[in-house]
């Protein structure tokens, strides 16, 4: 059977076996060392796996994807193994540990959720504008508003923020029956969190600009997928860019599965960033650094956070129970309808 069609079909359960094995190195950051099977404790106790047969299967699986994982990234994966026990090493940047942060966190509605997401969308700005390199230029334009970094409130002066980097381009300009001046809880940021574009020298406008939706959310991100539209954008700035704009769609989490990762590309037309992606950007040499100066609050030290005030799921709790055995996590990306995802 074609190995393509084989990931395809197996692209849910990558993505199970992906929330295990997440578990597992979170285990691992919080204890400094785990056992690699430590991400199917859940599923044991609720009595998923009820035999032991199907116990060792399971464990093979996860321990599959942290040796796939450890070779996609090399030595920008913070983990090493030793028999069937993983070590916590630490990464340079903290930029893997803090996605495992987003993965584990109960709530991104709370205070404290709300600086993991503010620190996500910043990350993808400073990642994209590493990524294009030279004089790239990136601003965050999700809500909520940023205190550590001033900018304005409400979309329009946003967009007129957008307009200073292409004057001709990104132009506030509403059809007639909408208001010049609609309020922030009508619109929102539009589906647009991070915009970043490499001006040409000859500052003559019509360059390429690349617009971000940031989907930290684990169990609606699938529903994101099409954010921004750009005919929703259309009836508010017109002209929005000359060159169409490339959409980029960014998750904390891993997309083991090729096939998968496929599928995302193609249903959201965008451009994606999985945590894998986006940590091999961000350790690259040149970019570490860059990054590291840009966050407004470290990530060691939310990722701290996470860890000492108890922001994330413990072990074996934040479960919604199911009929025929354990609950997944109340923002497992497992949990989500897979009729709506790709």
């Amino acid at each position: 059977m074609n190995r393509a069609f084989i990931d395809w079909k197996h692209r849910y359960d990558a993505q199970r076996i992906a929330t295990d094995a997440d578990q597992s190195e979170w285990e691992a950051v919080r204890l400094h060392t785990t056992n690699i099977d430590a991400g199917i404790r859940d599923e044991i106790m609720g009595g998923e796996l009820a035999n032991t047969e199907a116990r060792e299967d399971r464990a093979a699986v996860v321990s599959d994807e942290v040796r796939r994982r450890s070779a996609l990234l090399g030595k920008n994966y913070p983990f090493s193994r030793s028999g069937n026990s993983l070590q916590y090493n630490g990464s340079a940047s903290r930029v893997y540990e803090f996605w495992l942060c987003i993965t584990f966190l109960e709530s991104l509605s709370t205070e404290v959720g709300k600086r993991f997401q503010i620190a996500f969308e910043r990350l993808i700005r400073d990642v994209l504008v590493s990524h294009l390199g030279g004089d790239a230029i990136g601003l965050r334009t999700g809500v909520p508003n940023d205190s550590l970094e001033p900018r304005p409130e409400v979309i329009k002066g946003i967009i007129a923020e957008l307009n200073k980097l292409a004057p001709d381009e990104w132009r506030w300009n509403p059809e007639h029956r909408y208001p010049e001046e609609p309020d922030i809880t009508d619109l929102g940021d539009l589906g647009m969190d991070v915009v970043a574009c490499r001006p040409f020298e000859g500052k003559r406008g019509s360059d390429l600009f690349f617009v971000g939706q940031c989907a930290c959310g684990l169990t609606d991100w699938h529903q994101k997928l099409h954010e921004p539209d750009a005919q929703r954008l259309s009836s508010w700035i017109r002209p929005i860019t000359y060159v169409p704009f490339v959409r980029v769609f960014a998750v904390p989490f891993h997309l083991p599965n090729t096939a998968f990762l496929g599928e995302v590309a193609k249903s959201s037309r965008a451009l994606p960033l999985d945590r894998a992606r986006i940590v091999e950007i961000a350790e690259r040499a040149g970019n570490s650094e860059h990054i590291r100066t840009q966050a407004k609050e470290a990530y060691e030290t939310l990722v701290n956070l996470a860890i000492s005030g108890g922001r994330v799921v413990p072990r074996g709790s934040g479960r919604s129970r199911r009929k025929g055995g354990a609950g997944r996590r109340s923002r497992s990306r497992g949990s989500a309808d897979e009729s709506t995802q790709p």
